[in-house]
């Protein structure tokens, strides 16, 4: 790509092009340019600006009509539209709330839905119980019912006309026709967040991995600007309360799997996969069969046989908040990501395919 990109959004045109928009390059900052891969000859062009930046938390979905319609990531609730036909970014209506970390999922009747994310106009990170869907024909966004709780950052996926969505210790379904919300009962595993939805062809929805996080803290120690990690808990450092504990999140990824049941309502456990994954990617690749892509290593899940099977390694590791996008001819788009460098997270602009044998 032209520039260094995590937290981008990747979007599957018409016409087998690959739409790359926004992200962050340092830690600080949105990235305003947008860019057009073309498998057909292994090439990039620009697809301009976006009309506002959009950082990370931004979703991106391919309308009915062919354009793709661009949310949140921003303070002020806008969105916009890109034509490919016209390689251009259009002004759509604003959400009736800004969002960040919120999903974007085409309905049945074409329309798109928007549920939770973190409210984007707060400095701190409130999740919303909220939920509003675009109406392509009108350019108009209307709200939706309220979830029965809060999520940001979490999976959703159609399964059989409804939308499921898997959130921190619980998931729902939304159902489009009566616009009603209802709870499915707890996954086996509690999922912060960066876990993965697929729906399969037998009408299961396949979760892999994600994260779990939960309270902690850093133990200030003698001499300052030293900590070291501690357990759960409050209090002073261990130098008398010179430097008092830091709090902080502890973060364990997660390699459990397991499956939703809609006919059943019931949640299943099956085969983990070979390691733990978060913000990863997972791709249906035909009918039983979905790889997920992870840092630098890709496995396969079978459904026939509920196990699991390394298919490789991707040429290099893209870290985490790369995109992952399926292509025809069995071929899988790997683009961007970020590591880590002694000035904070920086972007990577490489971009590699992987080939599904």
């Amino acid at each position: 790509m032209s520039v260094g990109r995590w937290s981008h959004s990747a979007t599957l045109l018409d016409d087998g092009r690959v739409l790359i928009v926004g992200g962050k390059e340092r830690p600080y900052g949105s990235v305003p340019s947008t860019e057009i891969f073309d498998p057909t000859n292994n090439s990039w062009s620009s697809a301009g600006n976006t009309l506002k930046p959009r950082g990370e938390g931004h979703t991106a979905i391919l309308l009915n009509n062919g354009q793709v319609l661009v949310t949140g990531g921003t303070e002020d609730g806008s969105s916009e539209l890109y034509d490919p036909d016209e390689n251009k970014w259009l002004y759509a209506d604003n959400m009736m709330e800004s969002r960040k970390w919120a999903s974007a999922t085409l309905l049945p009747d074409g329309r798109v839905i928007i549920v939770g994310g973190d409210d984007a106009s707060r400095s701190g990170s409130k999740e919303l119980d909220s939920a509003e869907i675009y109406n392509p024909s009108t350019n108009k966004w209307s709200l939706a019912n309220n979830m029965n709780h809060a999520h940001s950052g979490h999976s959703a996926t159609m399964i059989n006309n409804k939308l499921l969505i898997i959130g921190k210790d619980s998931a729902e379904l939304f159902d489009p026709l009566t616009g009603v919300w209802s709870l499915t009962g707890n996954p086996v595993r509690a999922r912060s967040t960066g876990s993965t939805a697929t729906t399969m062809a037998n009408g299961k929805v396949l979760v892999t991995g994600g994260e779990w996080v939960h309270g902690g803290f850093l133990q200030g120690d003698k001499g300052g600007g030293l900590y070291t990690a501690g357990s759960v808990g409050t209090g002073t450092g261990n130098d008398g309360g010179k430097h008092p504990r830091i709090h902080m999140p502890i973060i364990i990824p997660i390699e459990d799997v397991e499956f939703y049941d809609l006919e059943n309502g019931t949640w299943q456990s099956t085969s983990k996969m070979s390691e733990a994954r978060r913000h990863h990617k997972a791709i249906l690749t035909s009918e039983d069969r979905v790889v997920v892509i992870g840092s630098s290593q890709v496995e396969t899940f079978s459904l026939s046989t509920q196990t699991w099977s390394p298919l490789g390694n991707l040429i290099r590791n893209h870290g985490e908040s790369y995109t992952a996008t399926f292509l025809a001819n069995n071929k899988i788009l790997i683009t961007g990501g970020r590591v880590e460098t002694e000035n904070g997270y920086r972007g990577l602009s490489t971009t590699e395919i992987f080939e599904i044998n």
